[in-house]
């Protein structure tokens, strides 16, 4: 039996470990001028840890990137929260993401869209991310197989299109899936050089971009990978 209580201590004292680094690592977005309610809030009740390996739960409300399976990396949270911002997005709007990797971006913006339909390259991280889906009981955030430099066809267009990835140039297809009134965020920049993210609205058959930060991104590979 006491055993068994300290190991329930133990549980709790980890638990009010991850509250307390949740709770700064919010306040330090907050200072950084990240006062967005909502994304805020979605961040707040999507546990960071959940989405990185063991070995980095540590550090897993660091506001750093960090690397994940198949050799990708998930977003800083400011990154995460900085991108949703710029994408404007409400709950009433479908979402089109590009790279699912970790699926953290996908669970935050499920917590401020209507719905997410989530494209990644990899099935390995498929795998993994539809399994933390189902641990968080999150259910408007459909995942599929594909090449993300063409999109989602069938279900276009999207309110917002959000790319995790960077790209030379931005593809034509993605821009085809942006609905009228539309908005996506994307990097864009030629590989081993900074990137400017970018905030694209279409209006009718016009797009205007405006430029939102310089970041370094991984820059995103055509078709579906072989392995993993």
């Amino acid at each position: 039996m006491a055993a068994m209580a300290g190991n329930l201590s133990t549980a709790e004292e980890t638990i009010a470990e991850d509250k307390t680094a949740l709770g700064e690592m919010i306040l330090r977005l907050r200072m950084r001028g990240l006062g967005n309610r909502a994304i805020l809030a979605a961040l707040e009740t999507v546990p960071r840890k959940l989405f990185l390996r063991a070995e980095d739960h540590k550090v897993a409300y660091q506001d750093m990137w960090l690397p994940i399976e198949c050799g990708q990396t998930i977003h800083a949270p400011s990154m995460v929260a900085q991108m949703i911002e710029a994408l404007s997005v409400t709950e009433e709007h479908r979402v089109l993401e590009i790279g699912t990797g970790s699926a953290y971006q996908a669970a935050i913006l499920s917590k401020v869209a209507k719905s997410v339909f989530s494209i990644e390259r990899y099935r390995t991280l498929i795998e993994i991310a539809e399994q933390r889906m189902k641990t968080l009981k999150i259910e408007n955030v459909h995942i599929r197989l594909g090449d993300g430099l063409k999109g989602f066809p069938e279900k276009a267009p999207f309110d917002r299109v959000i790319v995790s990835g960077a790209v030379p140039f931005v593809p034509e297809a993605l821009l085809d899936q942006v609905k009228f009134g539309g908005v996506m965020v994307i990097a864009v920049g030629p590989p081993g050089e900074p990137q400017e993210l970018r905030r694209i609205e279409r209006t009718g058959s016009r797009f205007i971009e405006t430029k939102i930060a310089t970041v370094r991104f991984v820059h995103l590979q055509d078709g579906v990978a072989d392995m993993m």
